[in-house]
């Protein structure tokens, strides 16, 4: 068996893929995949991860499965609430299932969370208490770290900043995921030029770096984003706020940000440091290790 020591199984649900990993407790990642996620039913999710713990044990020593989640997760108890576009997981307690089928520590947590969590590990908060983090994409997400502790709130919605309402004279059932996302970013664009091409977020950071009519959309766009940082900034007074998602690996994007953020005349008063994001693609299996050694049971050396 070449995988001796301390190795742990993590997950990282998502509507289209599962990632799946074995990873050592200092994050290094042993190996890796992904397989297509299983829809139909709750027995037939709960199979396909089995079959790929299944196959790992055959090649390594395991410790423990961490499952990072998509929608709103309750840690302790395990049930999905919600689980984003895998209905079938709906009022689903994934992680007793698991518990049940294999002899090791099994947690489970809100993919927004794991990614800060990801963070706490060996990224940017490490050594940060509070931390907030506003995660880009298809929405807007977040997560809430006070005294090194996730938030999650009573009904497990802490960080939900997408539903955020910043236009409320102008606009006000508009949400941060229609104004911030980039989803949004690609409508401002589509709505602008009256293009029905189809381009996403990473082409037009590209476009904006030749077209200055562009720019002005994705300036337009940053300005809500530094609305949402500053309301937080001004709500919790964290030490910083990390910015993740795809998108946010575009090196002009926290400029832009910082110079939007900075036209608010209470900046210089609430404002606080604001970080890309260390991890991307892996952040939720790095989170669901962080998660996962953090339980008691856990064997960690």
């Amino acid at each position: 068996m070449r995988g001796r020591g301390l190795n742990y199984i993590c997950f990282d649900i998502g509507g289209t893929f599962v990632k799946h990993a074995v990873v050592e407790a200092n994050g290094n990642i042993l190996t890796q995949d992904v397989l297509p996620t299983v829809h139909e039913t709750k027995d037939l999710f709960v199979s396909s991860l089995l079959h790929i713990i299944t196959q790992y044990e055959k090649n390594y020593e395991v410790s423990g499965i961490g499952v990072s989640m998509p929608g709103v997760v309750d840690p302790k108890v395990g049930i999905s609430i919600t689980a984003g576009a895998i209905y079938s997981l709906y009022g689903e307690n994934i992680l007793e299932a698991l518990r049940e089928a294999v002899p090791y520590p099994v947690t489970i947590e809100n993919d927004a969370n794991c990614a800060l969590l990801a963070e706490k590990l060996n990224g940017k908060a490490v050594g940060n208490k509070d931390v907030v983090l506003l995660t880009i994409g298809t929405g807007i997400g977040g997560a809430i770290m006070v005294n090194g502790q996730l938030i999650h709130g009573s009904q497990f919605k802490s960080g939900e900043f997408g539903m955020m309402r910043i236009n409320h004279s102008t606009n006000p059932h508009q949400t941060l995921h229609e104004s911030a996302s980039t989803t949004a970013l690609v409508q401002s664009y589509q709505d602008h030029f009256g293009k029905d091409e189809t381009i996403n977020g990473k082409e037009i950071m590209m476009r904006m770096r030749q077209d200055e009519a562009v720019e002005q959309v994705v300036r337009k766009w940053t300005e809500n984003i530094a609305v949402a940082i500053f309301n937080i900034a001004a709500f919790m007074n964290p030490e910083k706020i990390l910015i993740g998602g795809g998108i946010s690996a575009d090196p002009l994007l926290l400029p832009m940000i910082m110079d939007a953020a900075q036209q608010n005349i209470h900046w210089q008063d609430f404002g606080v440091p604001i970080e890309i994001c260390a991890h991307k693609n892996n952040a939720g299996l790095l989170g669901a290790l962080y998660c996962l050694l953090q339980e008691p049971e856990t064997i960690k050396n």
